[in-house]
């Protein structure tokens, strides 16, 4: 795997990740 394609894959997950947890997720993390 490239490098570019890693970044694109976490930008990806992260994306997800975000929309799943939603604010809940990051008021916790906080």
């Amino acid at each position: 795997m490239t490098a570019p394609d890693y970044r694109t894959e976490m930008t990806i997950r992260f994306t997800i990740w975000d929309q799943i947890t939603g604010t809940a997720g990051r008021l916790t993390t906080t």
